[in-house]
């Protein structure tokens, strides 16, 4: 019984030790899962793939009209499109089942003007959003996942464009 509970408390402790970083407002790369695999297909809605971007860095972020934490940070990953877009390609993926209805409303309220997409192909996109949203991933010019954030992130943050910045070898 002692070697059990020793046992559990061991992997507990393992579990705990190398869970990622999700503290909110924290935009660094500890924050980060790196992933390094081939980036799942994903239909783009004007019938273009993510491997038309090839060649280009892709921050892909899935969220919904309806996730609190999601509409919190629009705005700000907003800002951040902003400052990369000569450099990333920034698509947002509405997971909204009522996209066509509450997503374009939500877009001009907001003054978003990143461009955003519905989750039309949804074996694809659940590849990538099955764990929830909000969750952001960072596509590198030759397709691989190079990093996944899940939960919510200041993208206003300086430590956003240094992050990027470092991970790219580009700069806003």
């Amino acid at each position: 019984m002692a070697r059990r509970l020793s046992s559990l408390l061991v992997c507990l402790a393992l579990v705990l030790a190398t869970a990622p970083t999700r503290s909110a407002g924290a935009v660094d790369l500890l924050a980060f899962d790196r992933l390094g695999q081939p980036a799942p297909p994903l239909v783009l809605d004007d019938g273009k793939t993510l491997a038309d971007y090839g060649g280009r860095w892709v921050l892909l972020h899935f969220w919904a009209t309806w996730c609190g934490p999601c509409v919190k940070e629009m705005r700000a990953l907003d800002r951040l499109h902003r400052r990369w877009a000569d450099k990333v390609a920034f698509f947002t993926v509405s997971i909204d089942e009522d996209g066509e209805q509450s997503v374009p409303p939500f877009l001009r309220e907001h003054g978003i003007e990143m461009t955003t997409l519905l989750a039309r192909d949804t074996r694809a996109s659940d590849r990538y959003w099955r764990q929830g949203v909000p969750v952001t991933y960072l596509i590198d010019p030759e397709g691989r996942l190079v990093v996944r954030a899940l939960g919510t992130r200041d993208w206003d943050a300086d430590a956003a464009d240094r992050t990027l910045a470092s991970i790219t070898g580009l700069s806003p």
